[in-house]
């Protein structure tokens, strides 16, 4: 009997609206977030959820916690992040420290820690544009996307090291969200972006180069353009008296022909040089910047690392040594030329 009593009870508070729910919830009137914006606001953060179809959402907040709140408070359905998978920063809050952000995602967790994050460039853009949509696609899309992606535990872990991230770089343009280069953050803040030859060397050092393209001029033929189709790198480092002072990047290149027309030999031979000119341009910038910001991005440490002996290793001081390490690289190209584009002789 008591038993029964209980059970009724509950079911009254359920009908009456006491439940710390909102109506929504009660009502099956569900808005299921896909995507979260995060970026600076008045209050501190602004926050904007997107769910289907043109739903979106948005609230400022002192903190990430508080902006969720008042999200979840707004009109008559419940408000859901277990779903949201993709995580969309603007240049402003990146710049200020995703610390909050991270924090709140490991400590509430409404939103995954395997959701993709995405850096917005420039200002912020209030049209209908369904963002969700257009960040799962660009998540799938490895020809003309990012090759690299992020996640929050990926953030995560390179803050718990100090370390630093490259993230996938959006800009909007035409009403579109489109790919533009990496923004590198160190020690969860943004210290710059990654463009053109710079994000070809990041994805080149990372081991996702293949696709990319060398567009090879040569006298009195049509243009050659060739495409990655394996780059293997290696980082052999320079030890003197224990001490890292410095390191070759090396990396081993194979190439396919995507447009072309029968060459000679020496025709031949100065394409391979051009192909080893413009992977090496790629490598030394996003080295470069590497090193300007002192954000070691392409995991150049661990690959020393790994090429060192524990006892090698131990006389590293990589925080003191990174910035100042002379850095060289050194490509060798392998074309696999098309048997109807071989001409023997010249």
């Amino acid at each position: 009997m008591k038993r029964r009593i209980i059970i009724m009870y509950m079911a009254l508070m359920l009908l009456t609206g006491c439940s710390g729910r909102s109506a929504g919830w009660q009502t099956g009137n569900v808005t299921l977030v896909r995507a979260v914006g995060v970026d600076r606001g008045q209050a501190g953060v602004m926050l904007t959820a997107w769910g289907g179809a043109a739903e979106r959402l948005t609230a400022e907040g002192s903190s990430v916690a508080e902006g969720v709140q008042k999200l979840q408070a707004m009109g008559d359905s419940f408000v859901h992040f277990g779903h949201a998978d993709q995580l969309l920063l603007g240049e402003e809050f990146a710049r200020d420290g995703t610390a909050q952000l991270v924090d709140f995602v490991a400590r509430d967790r409404q939103i995954g820690p395997g959701a993709r994050l995405w850096v917005l460039r420039g200002g912020q853009k209030t049209g209908e544009t369904n963002v969700a949509v257009r960040l799962e696609r660009l998540a799938g899309d490895r020809e003309s996307g990012a090759k690299l992606d992020c996640s929050v535990t990926g953030l995560m872990s390179a803050m718990a090291r100090e370390g630093s991230v490259a993230v996938p770089a959006l800009r909007w343009e035409e009403d579109q969200l489109q790919p533009a280069g990496y923004a590198v953050l160190r020690q969860g803040r943004l210290v710059g972006f990654l463009d053109g030859e710079q994000s070809l060397g990041l994805e080149l050092l990372r081991g996702q180069s293949e696709g990319q393209t060398a567009d090879i001029t040569l006298p009195d033929t049509q243009p050659l353009i060739l495409s990655v189709r394996r780059a293997d790198i290696q980082c052999i480092p320079r030890l003197d008296a224990g001490r890292l002072v410095g390191a070759a990047v090396t990396c081993e290149a194979e190439f396919e022909v995507i447009q072309g027309a029968r060459l000679s030999v020496g025709q031949r031979q100065e394409a391979e040089r051009q192909a080893e000119e413009a992977l090496s341009r790629r490598l030394v910038a996003a080295l470069a910047f590497a090193q300007f910001w002192d954000a070691d991005f392409a995991g150049v440490e661990q690959m020393l690392r790994m090429a060192c002996s524990p006892r090698e290793w131990s006389g590293v001081d990589w925080e003191r040594d990174f910035r100042t390490l002379s850095l060289q690289a050194a490509v060798s190209a392998e074309i696999n030329w098309p048997a109807d584009m071989a001409e023997d002789g010249r």
